[in-house]
């Protein structure tokens, strides 16, 4: 076990230690991300629309950012980075229709985003627990 002789020296080695974890959270996040609207295609095959297989594409978590005593990073449904080109639905109408499943009917697994936002606090408690263990 490790000695630490200031505090300047232990914050160091705390932090090392949570960069660590943030960024095993944050692939465990963006692949349970990328899991949960790949299975939007497992339910059902539309015959009013085609489709496209760009939403995929809106997933997005970004990189571990730190500044001062914070981490973070954000796992977001990002419209601007699917090339939606057929139809009528905006790339925000498409991720808007697809996770409730209200807006323009459509067929699939839905609540995607919302899944994986209900995932994230089990995903950082493990990923801390294996460092800091608990209590």
């Amino acid at each position: 076990m490790a000695t630490y002789t200031n505090m300047v020296s232990l914050k160091a080695a705390i932090m090392k230690e949570m960069k660590s974890a943030m960024s095993e959270a944050r692939d465990k996040t963006s692949d349970k991300l990328d899991d949960e609207v790949l299975g939007y295609y497992d339910r059902g095959t539309p015959v009013k629309y085609n489709r496209t297989g760009e939403l995929i594409e809106g997933a997005n978590v970004t990189t571990v950012a730190s500044g001062g005593n914070e981490l973070e990073y954000t796992a977001e449904m990002d419209g601007s980075r699917m090339n939606h080109t057929t139809g009528t639905f905006s790339e925000s109408d498409i991720l808007q229709a697809t996770e409730t499943g209200f807006f323009g009917g459509t067929l699939g697994n839905h609540a995607y985003f919302q899944r994986t936002r209900n995932e994230i606090p089990n995903i950082l408690d493990s990923a801390f627990s294996k460092r800091f263990g608990r209590g």
